[in-house]
């Protein structure tokens, strides 16, 4: 068969663009030299995962980039970094269009971010209060997300990537919790599994006096009418 000589050009092109794209001002594409660091023990050589702090954009805008301006499709992209696979279906030219792209790119960037405030994770786990199942069929009401703290999710809010979420059902909601989701998503990230979207709202476990008290606050700050709001039962 030939599959040990597809792979090794694959493996040859990746290489070949990794280089490349070091040579780029403002990117970083890391390689064998992470092999052996803390949480490293090996690297699959087709993936070409970029850093691009260095230019003052973040994964998601270069990501965006590449699919609009020059037809390329990357795997996935968080705030600092984006992915990109090479198969044994990419050829040379695949590479020189990848590179002349990421060029023109970071030819008009505003410049590094190395100064930004990283985004950081809240520190230690959600307070476990009951079960998944006991959050998910539990009576619950919706309210405005700013005034969640406190309060037991009964929702899974997951950032994506990498799809692992950060706040499952049956867990209690932080301040820092809520600050990294809004933070996220200001930066272009998405979060996935809640019904709200756009992070205005969370549903959560339904206890006595949180209906009226935070429905009525989120009627006073939003002007919109709530007589209708749900306290039995999972919305569908």
């Amino acid at each position: 068969t030939r599959g040990r000589e597809l792979l090794s050009v694959a493996m040859l092109l990746a290489e070949d663009a990794r280089r490349r794209i070091n040579q780029i001002s403002g990117l970083y594409c890391f390689g064998k030299e992470c092999v052996g660091q803390p949480g490293a023990f090996g690297q699959d050589p087709t993936k070409l995962s970029v850093d691009v702090t260095g230019l003052g954009l973040t994964g998601y805008q270069v990501s965006q980039t590449l699919n609009r301006n020059h037809k390329i499709q990357v795997e996935f992209a968080d705030i600092d970094t984006f992915l990109l696979i090479v198969s044994i279906g990419n050829t040379s030219k695949d590479i020189n269009r990848l590179i002349a792209a990421l060029q023109a790119i970071a030819a008009e960037a505003p410049g590094s971010t190395r100064n930004r405030v990283r985004l950081r994770l809240p520190s230690g786990m959600p307070e476990v209060v009951m079960t998944p199942r006991e959050a998910m069929f539990a009576p619950t009401v919706k309210i405005a997300l700013r005034d969640a703290v406190g309060e037991v999710s009964a929702e899974v809010f997951s950032p994506y990537p990498p799809g692992i979420p950060l706040l499952n059902p049956g867990e209690r909601v932080s301040a820092g919790l809520i600050d990294y989701l809004k933070e996220l998503q200001a930066r272009g990230g998405r979060v996935q599994g809640q019904a709200d979207t756009k992070l205005r709202t969370i549903k959560v476990v339904a206890r006595p006096g949180l209906e009226e008290k935070k429905i009525n606050k989120d009627v006073a700050s939003n002007g919109e009418k709530r007589d209708n709001a749900p306290i039995s039962g999972v919305e569908a």
